[in-house]
């Protein structure tokens, strides 16, 4: 009896030590987890940051309230929707009791960010979590485009920071989280949140864009080719993989916009802006579209040689020293169509050949065909000097190239509507220039702009204005911090504008310098001729009268 009770005791005191072993251990492991939660989020985050807290576990809000410091925080509660506001570029401690809780605080947030058109990419998010599966935690996380996440797993005694690149090769550009990286919470924390993302292996950089937009017929646009300039090159330096897809409809731009694989930018008409937020790649507040002038053909290049007025002038010229022959030779006689006809061939045989076939008796004849001759000759060579150099020389459509030639073309310029609202609702009559614009301005919905814009090179008969051209990422975007730092590396170095305007002399430049360099004749630079003629077709006929008022009365 008394050995039996001997030997329950010997029991009951090893059950107590090992009770007191156990209990000391979770404690000196809850100390170690605190310990570990306070060091991390002094690295991870500024002093001056304010964190929103999102704790279901006792151990966090233990660890992080009781913090020696005066760090501004806000506590969220996922329990009542009017409690949450998310600080888009702010700093999060999530503490779930298990994975279904991460889960859910994560959907929550994604509401809340998806009621004011925001995205998630921007937050800084530091988890605490007791859950041993960390690939599904970032995988979760890739899923909903959140990129900087740093993850503490504690239990079984052992508490350890990991962070997982999405770019890592073993990650399949964020499909799977296989590649891990670990670190004992009792070493110096070096783990930091990425800004800027470096290196991609090859993942996609997508561009996408509507079948009607700028983007399709990028060579008659300085702009669309700037902007597929920039992602090449940013594709290039990240050693991304830069492809480019046409979308018919929105829901075909949010199929690939949803894969977690993807970087997706694109342009969409302002009707469909609610399906995505910009952020900024080429800022312009107004932009005039005008037709680009087309080259003239030939035929017609050569009819630009002389100034209308000058093909008048020539024609009534003909005219008028055909009439002339004609009354001379036919005075002293009845006046015949063959007589008519005669004088029509030798004033063509001049006006061709620079000679007739048979030399005029009278004298009023031969002033009359002498001072033709000089005319022709004169009009020839200008014909035929002024001829050479616009048929080997491309000759180009008038282009309008300011806003006062604009306003003289009388073209309609269509707008959206919102935009004439914002922009052009003032009445200044004291600018005639606004007055005569606004005049000019045709309001039309985003619908029907869109259609327009597919329309421009095909009529040609309108202008039409737009505002600024973006590069769209969804808003708060993680990789909007990637796309910034390649923009303003090329506005510093002055490599954007360059860009910029070797692609508009492309498309601008050549049409203009061919219109200077090729001018018509006009009768300014003739006008001497005419004169002359004039006065030759003049004496001739002071000369004819002379010739029969002395052959009549001497």
């Amino acid at each position: 009896m008394k050995l039996s009770i001997f030997v329950e005791w010997i029991c009951v005191q090893i059950l107590s030590a090992q009770c007191d072993a156990f209990l000391n251990n979770v404690y000196t492991s809850d100390v170690t987890t605190k310990v570990c939660i306070q060091k991390t989020i002094n690295h991870l985050f500024s002093y001056d940051d304010t964190l929103s807290l999102i704790l279901d576990n006792n151990i966090c809000e233990e660890a992080i309230f009781k913090m020696n410091t005066t760090r501004p925080y806000i506590s969220l509660n996922l329990d009542t929707v009017e409690g949450i506001k998310l600080q888009y570029e702010g700093q999060f401690v999530i503490c779930p009791v298990d994975a279904y809780s991460l889960s859910r605080t994560i959907d929550r947030m994604q509401y809340e960010a998806a009621r004011d058109y925001r995205g998630l990419g921007s937050l800084k998010i530091f988890v605490i979590t007791n859950t041993t599966d960390a690939s599904l935690i970032f995988e979760m996380f890739w899923s909903y485009g959140i990129n900087n996440v740093i993850v503490l797993f504690y239990g079984q005694g052992i508490s350890k920071l990991s962070m997982c690149d999405r770019y890592s090769p073993a990650n399949a550009c964020g499909k799977t989280a296989k590649s891990i990286i670990y670190q004992n919470c009792e070493e110096p924390v070096t783990f930091t949140f990425t800004k800027v993302i470096h290196q991609m292996n090859k993942c996609p950089i997508t561009f996408m864009y509507a079948r009607n937009t700028i983007y399709a017929r990028e060579e008659e646009y300085p702009i669309a080719r700037y902007i597929l300039y920039v992602i090449q090159e940013l594709s290039n330096r990240r050693n991304a993989t830069f492809q480019r897809i046409i979308f018919n409809h929105p829901s075909e731009y949010n199929v690939y916009a949803r894969n977690k694989t993807n970087i997706v930018m694109s342009w969409i008409p302002k009707k469909y802006r609610a399906y995505t937020v910009t952020e900024p790649l080429v800022k312009i507040d107004i932009v005039w579209f005008v037709p680009k002038a087309e080259q003239i053909s030939n035929m017609n290049a050569f009819v630009q040689v002389f100034n209308w007025k000058v093909w008048v002038a020539t024609g009534v010229t003909l005219i008028c020293v055909w009439l002339t022959w004609f009354l001379i030779i036919s005075w002293n006689g009845r006046f015949t169509f063959d007589k008519l006809g005669l004088a029509f061939i030798n004033v063509w045989s001049l006006t061709i050949c620079g000679c007739i076939a048979q030399f005029p008796r009278s004298f009023a004849l031969r002033i009359t065909l002498l001072s033709y001759l000089i005319y022709v000759i004169h009009i020839q060579c200008a014909l035929t000097s002024n001829t050479a150099t616009i048929l080997t020389t491309p000759r180009y459509e008038f282009q309008i190239r300011n806003l006062e030639e604009l306003a003289e073309s009388g073209l309609p310029i269509y707008i959206v509507e919102s935009l004439k609202i914002s922009q052009f609702n003032m009445n200044d009559t004291n600018h005639t220039l606004y007055t005569r614009l606004q005049k000019q301005l045709h309001p039309v919905l985003a619908p029907e702009f869109s259609d327009l814009i597919a329309d421009f090179n095909h009529y040609r008969n309108f202008a039409f204005i737009a505002s600024a051209e973006d590069l769209p990422l969804p808003k708060d975007h993680y990789f909007a911090p990637t796309l910034n730092s390649l923009l303003s590396e090329m506005v510093e170095s002055g490599i954007g504008d360059e860009r910029k305007n070797y692609f508009e002399r492309q498309c601008f430049t050549k049409t203009v310098s061919m219109q200077e360099n090729s001018k018509e004749i006009t009768l300014t630079h003739l006008a001497f001729i005419f004169i002359f003629l004039g006065l030759g077709l003049s004496i001739s006929c002071v000369v004819f009268c002379l010739e029969h008022v002395v052959h009549k009365f001497l």
